[in-house]
């Protein structure tokens, strides 16, 4: 059943991998079918390259933190399991683990005798997880920005080569044609800039930002699922959890008799 669990837990891996292969075929798709790294080496205003590399960057940060997250996954289905068979106080929470923090956390407000709002709980603890899956996120809206600079930067090449070569089409064919070769340049940098921006931020990595998106809240669901299921008593103000307070206090106080 471990084994079960394990392999339910490399679900967030295995679906950045796929979508990492379709980044990898859309980015062959580019190099054979079209020319748009000639106009990346050619881009003078860098803003390609600006772009490619927010991309990348964004990529390394969705892996790290899928890695991260399957970590959280593989964890949570063991302290699960652990309290599925002994209840909340039989947990023993791991170092930096997200879903061993949240239970720990419990187990403080349970023998504290605290009121538990797990929702609010839940939200606090896997805040940094929501923030690093935003980050990816906000990178996706900035190569979109970035793809429209890119835009207006190539307008403004190709209306002042257009000028160049209107001035110069009666006296200097040659000026003409490069004020023509200029024009041109900027449209190609207008409309691949767009199409870099819209394609790696607007669809690849809002895809691995949902992606991450998903993961966590399915995370936070499982174990605020276990808390409300098997750990009722010890989360739920009544006779029972007092009792169950009380057992607790005299079995401490038993092991301490037994020391002196």
């Amino acid at each position: 059943m471990q084994q079960a669990m394990d392999q339910r837990g490399l679900k967030t891996l295995m679906l950045w991998l796929i979508w990492a292969a379709v980044c990898v075929t859309v980015f062959v798709q580019f190099y054979h079918q079209g020319d748009v790294w000639s106009y990346v080496r050619s881009d003078y205003t860098h803003v390609t390259w600006v772009i490619i590399g927010a991309f990348l960057l964004g990529v390394m940060v969705s892996l790290l933190h899928t890695i991260v997250l399957t970590l959280e996954w593989l964890c949570g289905y063991r302290l699960v399991g652990r309290m599925q068979a002994k209840g909340l106080h039989a947990v023993r929470p791991v170092r930096r683990r997200v879903v061993s923090r949240f239970i720990s956390s419990l187990q403080h407000i349970d023998q504290s005798g605290g009121k538990v709002d797990l929702g609010q709980l839940s939200t606090v603890e896997f805040a940094s997880h929501i923030r690093a899956s935003h980050f990816v996120s906000l990178l996706g809206s900035l190569l979109i920005t970035m793809g429209l600079v890119g835009t207006v930067l190539g307008l403004t090449v190709t209306l002042t080569g257009l000028n160049g070569a209107l001035e110069n089409i009666q006296g200097d064919a040659m000026g003409a044609i490069v004020g023509l070769q200029q024009a041109m340049a900027g449209m190609g940098l207008a409309f691949y800039t767009t199409l870099l921006g819209s394609i790696l931020g607007g669809i690849l990595l809002r895809v691995f930002a949902y992606i991450s998106d998903t993961s966590i809240e399915g995370l936070q669901d499982m174990m605020l699922r276990c808390c409300m299921v098997y750990a009722a008593a010890q989360l739920t103000p009544s006779v029972q959890r007092d009792f169950l307070a009380l057992e607790h206090v005299l079995e401490g106080m038993e092991k301490r008799l037994s020391g002196l």
